[in-house]
């Protein structure tokens, strides 16, 4: 159940303390929300003036990520919300609309203030998605993806903490507390064995060597060597000076540590950016790994990229794997190694033993295989 359902939830068995008043710009954006709050099981109400939703204490910030979930950014800018004690009083309503603020703006004011909590009391907490290289099915590593806290203890989505932390120009703080907060939890099972696979915003090393002295302190702490971890690099295509880029992976690697550009595919500089940096590993983008399960054209730009990176002894990895015919496609274009909600979804402990023998199991039956006895 996710974080936004869990608080409607919750809040549907206490007593309303008040009400969001919501007036959207059109008919059909109302229906939209009406629709969405609907499916998560959120009481709503029609008015003159718009839509009214019982609201329980600090569950108004759930609400609102739930109201902006279908909307354009267009949309949530003009799409108001307002905060009424009761929604009898027609006077009283019309009153709230001119105090009423954007989705938009309310939610970039949750934003700012949820990233000052999570980085001033560093409230991160690490899931963990297996990584299944198949054959012969075991787990090849994990990619530890992070999750902010907010003060009710509910998740926090990843992506509205970085956007707000781009809006304060604080992208390297919040990356620098995710990556310790990764190396800290794949400490926890560097017995394991296998890679953790670890995100890094390459725009954010200012200082490579003092990043890197940093990065050794905490691998020593957590019990771990360079040679388990991968830097997972993500949002190559903003990065403008790729010689630079080169010069800090290099200098990561001769640390000893493996390299992985993420979404490769994405975009027309992917090539470019394969061959240029040489990576370790490529992470197919999950979109172009989907589509190609249904267009010819994704799915040789898929099995060309993969040939390409196995022509330069890079090793491919397919992201966003859902379906039994996306993983066989996959599997055919000699791609071993994937990740995805087929497999597993990320969760804060790492795969037992029973339920890595189903997602082999379920590989099996995929890839038109006998049953498999294969152990981790």
């Amino acid at each position: 159940m996710s974080g936004n359902k869990r608080r409607a939830k919750a809040g549907r068995s206490k007593t309303p303390v008040g009400y969001l008043l919501v007036s959207a710009s059109d008919l059909e954006t109302s229906n939209r929300i009406r629709a969405r709050l609907a499916a998560a099981g959120v009481a709503s109400a029609e008015s003159e003036v718009g839509l009214t939703i019982p609201c329980c204490g600090a569950d108004w910030r759930g609400l609102l990520a739930l109201l902006a979930a279908d909307l354009s950014a267009e949309e949530r800018r003009e799409t108001r919300v307002a905060v009424i004690r009761t929604p009898g009083d027609p006077a009283a309503m019309h009153r709230s609309i001119f105090r009423s603020q954007s989705i938009e703006l309310l939610l970039g004011q949750y934003g700012r203030q949820s990233l000052a909590d999570v980085l001033g009391q560093a409230r991160i907490t690490v899931h963990l998605q297996p990584l299944i290289q198949y054959p012969p099915g075991r787990v090849h590593g994990y990619e530890c993806l992070m999750r902010g806290i907010d003060a009710d203890g509910t998740l926090l989505c990843p992506a509205r903490l970085f956007e707000a932390a781009r809006k304060a120009g604080k992208v390297g703080l919040l990356d620098r507390a995710c990556r310790s907060a990764a190396i800290a939890a794949a400490g926890q099972l560097a017995d394991r064995g296998g890679t953790f696979f670890i995100n890094v915003v390459p725009s954010t090393i200012v200082e490579p060597k003092r990043d890197l002295t940093i990065t050794m302190e905490e691998l020593d702490r957590a019990g771990l060597r360079p040679q388990q971890i991968t830097f997972e690099v993500v949002e190559t295509d903003k990065v403008h000076d790729h010689r630079r880029l080169r010069d800090i992976l290099r200098y990561y690697r001769k640390a000893g540590f493996k390299v992985a550009l993420d979404d490769v595919g994405a975009g027309y500089s992917s090539l470019l950016s394969l061959l240029r940096l040489r990576p370790d590993y490529i992470k197919l983008d999950g979109e172009l790994v989907r589509r190609a399960a249904t267009s010819s054209l994704a799915a040789k730009i898929m099995t060309d990229l993969a040939e390409t990176a196995r022509q330069n002894g890079i090793i491919t990895i397919a992201e966003g794997v859902e379906t039994p015919r996306q993983f066989r496609l996959v599997v055919e274009s000699g791609i071993r190694i994937t990740q995805g909600y087929l497999h597993a979804r990320p969760q804060p402990k790492p795969l037992t033993d029973e339920e890595l023998g189903r997602i082999v199991e379920g590989a099996d039956r995929a890839a038109g295989r006998p049953r498999s006895r294969h152990a981790a």
